[in-house]
């Protein structure tokens, strides 16, 4: 099966089918790990630095603080962004700027747990760093405080919010007044708030495509 698995991931690179960001990074950590199953090792770098470019900038020590990526890894990612560099850089990965492309994004990312996320994007749309929380019932989802700190410390230009759980994508008054909150922070602090998303196995819902955000703080080109 294992085996199954990486020759139906090359026949799409071979036949230039259409791919997840996941899945690249996954055949180029073949090589590195010619007998592993590095499907995990893929998607725990992913989470960690926002993106193929975000993983292929870090440093060997920062690559190595991700489960499951030892040192052969850590410097094979870090070569391989090294010599992308040398050709104009691999910054050109992950980048959002409509609400389709995030709920594309959001697909691919999508697993078991079930994650409320902050995605911080650079003037140019790239996902350059995500902060992740595990979702919880009990209406609001974590305290303002700990998304003010992501803030200052990444200085972002701007963010989506998307919250992926299993009970469907309906929004609620705990939704409602927590995508209220997330723009008064990021007005706060200079940050354009791009959208907040729910995205579950029945269904996707945007503030944004359904007019629920104040028009004064959406500052976007691209359509939804």
């Amino acid at each position: 099966m294992h085996e199954g698995h990486r020759g139906r991931l090359l026949a799409k690179i071979r036949s230039g089918a259409a791919m997840y960001e996941h899945e690249y990074l996954e055949a180029l950590l073949f090589y590195a790990c010619p007998r592993k199953d590095v499907n995990g090792v893929a998607h725990a770098l992913l989470s960690a630095f926002g993106s193929i470019g975000g993983v292929l900038s870090a440093s060997p020590e920062e690559l190595m603080a991700v489960g499951g990526v030892g040192e052969n890894i850590a410097l094979y990612l870090a070569c391989t962004g090294k010599c992308l560099s040398k050709e104009g850089g691999c910054n050109s990965f992950a980048t959002l700027k409509s609400t389709a492309e995030f709920r594309r994004f959001l697909s691919a990312r999508m697993g078991e747990e079930q994650l409320f996320e902050i995605y911080m994007l650079d003037a140019d749309g790239r996902v350059r760093r995500i902060c992740s929380f595990p979702s919880s019932t009990s209406g609001q989802k974590f305290p303002s405080r700990r998304v003010i700190r992501a803030l200052s410390a990444f200085r972002p230009y701007g963010v989506f919010a998307a919250d992926m759980r299993k009970d469907g994508a309906t929004p609620g008054a705990s939704d409602d007044a927590y995508a209220g909150e997330l723009m008064s922070v990021c007005r706060l602090g200079g940050v354009r708030f791009y959208d907040y998303c729910i995205l579950s196995p029945e269904g996707f819902f945007s503030y944004f495509v359904a007019d629920r955000l104040f028009a004064e703080d959406y500052d976007r080109k691209g359509d939804a």
